[in-house]
């Protein structure tokens, strides 16, 4: 009987270990069972899968940051993805390291998604400065100061609002225009042109107060005056004049009554040089007469074109005393530019409603006291 009863025992013992253990398997699987409307996930192999392409990050290497059930697979496509905030996010993936192409300087991405992958920035630097040199004795120009070592060579620009190199807007600065041609332009306006042989400015030129140096005679009408020409052509009275001519008539000069030009003397003139410039002389004739029978007419005139003349009136008694004598002041001009010629002075008699006369102009040397003199005054350059 009681052998029996032990057997039973042993029996509902092992019956109800079973039992426990189908309890806790089941317990198991309605751990794993999704809450209504999701999707039961991950498999068993989706898991494996994961932990081997590296998708599933863990806080301590035996514990998940949040429960694998329901997680849904990353998007496939060309993008890396992490987890944030329960849905998939694209991420920046680790910039390359253990390539065939090594980066010196590192690398630039642009943001996740971007169809632009990491840049060498060895590719970027290349043109700008030596591997390594970081230092502002570099070829690149600090921020706050530096000197180049190369040359600068900007966009193209082609207008005055559009220049290839500009400083502090768009409207300042240079560009070319033409093979050789650079321009300048202040605020959208052209200020100056350079080419390899003539320099042009199109706006008034300021030296305040400072001489221009170096200027060329002028050649055209236009050209800038030097001191040099200036000196020549309008020095200061003092030293730019001749000093006056005066010429005695040495002997008598008849003058017929013809009416013809008669003359009564040439003079020698001389000035100082001045080049291009038209100077204005002034001829005093200053006459004694004699033999002038009542009024005659009397013409006096410079053989200079266009050769002014002037026509005064005699006096006297008869035909052969003493007359009354004349002063008369003609002004000429030389050729432009001349220093040395001759001033040819003439006299005649006109017909002034009677019988015209014949006279005498009173010649002689310094000690008689009537003798005729002409005069010969530089008044300097007119134009």
């Amino acid at each position: 009987m009681n052998n029996r009863s032990d057997r039973q025992v042993r029996a509902l013992t092992r019956q109800l270990s079973h039992a426990l253990n189908r309890i806790a398997a089941l317990e198991a699987q309605v751990e794993q069972l999704p809450t209504p409307g999701q999707t039961a996930w991950p498999t068993p192999d989706t898991a494996v899968q994961g932990f081997l392409a590296g998708r599933w990050q863990r806080r301590d290497g035996n514990i998940y940051t949040q429960p694998l059930a329901n997680i849904p697979e990353a998007p496939s496509d060309s993008n890396y993805y992490g987890r944030y905030q329960g849905t998939w996010q694209p991420v920046v993936e680790e910039a390359p390291g253990l390539t065939a192409r090594r980066s010196t300087y590192g690398w630039a991405r642009a943001s996740a998604g971007s169809d632009i992958t990491w840049i060498s920035l060895d590719d970027i630097l290349a043109n700008f400065q030596p591997a390594g040199n970081y230092a502002p004795a570099g070829n690149y120009l600090d921020k706050a100061g530096g000197q180049m070592t190369g040359p600068l060579i900007s966009r193209d620009g082609g207008s005055a609002v559009n220049p290839g190199l500009a400083i502090g807007d768009n409207t300042t600065g240079f560009y070319k225009g033409g093979s050789q041609l650079l321009v300048t332009t202040v605020g959208g306006v052209i200020v100056m042109q350079i080419q390899p042989a003539i320099g042009a400015f199109f706006v008034p030129v300021n030296f305040t107060g400072k001489p221009l140096n170096a200027v060329g005679d002028p050649v055209l009408a236009d050209d800038a005056l030097n001191l040099r020409t200036a000196d020549g052509r309008y020095a200061p009275v003092a030293s730019a004049r001749a000093r006056p001519v005066v010429y005695d008539i040495p002997a008598d000069i008849d003058i017929p009554g013809s009416g013809v030009w008669t003359p009564i003397a040439t003079i020698p003139c001389t000035l100082p040089p001045r080049p291009g410039v038209t100077s204005l002389l002034m001829v005093s004739v200053n006459c004694n007469l004699k033999g002038v029978n009542n009024v005659n007419g009397i013409g006096a005139r410079v053989a200079i074109s266009p050769s002014p003349e002037l026509r005064l009136f005699g006096f006297g008694p008869n035909g052969t005393d003493p007359s009354a004598g004349f002063s008369a002041n003609l002004f000429v001009s030389p050729a432009t530019g001349a220093t040395a010629f001759n001033v040819p002075v003439q006299l005649n008699a006109f017909n002034i409603g009677s019988t015209v006369g014949a006279y005498t102009v009173v010649g002689g040397n310094a000690i008689l006291p009537d003798r005729s003199q002409i005069v010969i005054i530089d008044l300097g350059p007119v134009s």
